[in-house]
């Protein structure tokens, strides 16, 4: 996973703008990343699931297929960037899940036991692949249409459902 802020400092580089590539590299990419966004919202619940699974004494960490340009802002927008005992972006790390050297590195940096770990995710292909790959017990949050949750070792339709598993 390239950071895309560096490839938009490339292209101005390429134009002949050295002084400040780097500057407008990351605003570029923030200004694409808003102009194609139509709204950002959070699932209906996740506070609430957050912060009670912060008050049973939970350690929380982010995993996010994303770019630290775009994330950041977002996840400050969102109320979401200090609910979080760490924030793991994949565009930081070059490679994203469901990669096994990405959701190692938060085992590793961490001290983590598998074993006492869950991935709770959105996405089958990335958050629940990667995590069975790390033998990590996981919870699918299904929205939408797809119900095939055969993959993970919990599914739920409500995000307070975690709190009931956990």
């Amino acid at each position: 996973d390239i950071p895309f802020e560096q490839v938009m400092a490339q292209l101005f580089r390429a134009k002949g703008i050295e002084t400040e590539a780097d500057d407008l590299g990351f605003r570029a990419a923030q200004l694409f990343r808003i102009s194609s966004m139509e709204y950002i919202r959070l699932y209906p619940g996740t506070m609430r699931a957050l912060e009670t699974l912060r008050k049973r004494g939970c350690r929380l960490w982010l995993l996010s297929n994303a770019q630290r340009a775009f994330t950041a802002y977002e996840l400050r927008h969102l109320g979401l960037d200090d609910q979080f005992d760490a924030i793991y972006i994949s565009s930081d790390y070059g490679c994203r899940k469901p990669d096994s050297r990405f959701l190692g590195a938060l085992l590793q940096e961490r001290g983590l036991d598998v074993e006492k770990c869950i991935m709770i995710g959105n996405d089958r292909d990335t958050d629940i692949a990667g995590a069975k790959a790390c033998g990590i017990r996981t919870c699918w949050y299904r929205h939408g249409s797809d119900r095939d949750g055969s993959m993970a070792d919990y599914c739920v339709a409500d995000l307070r459902e975690i709190c009931e598993i956990l």
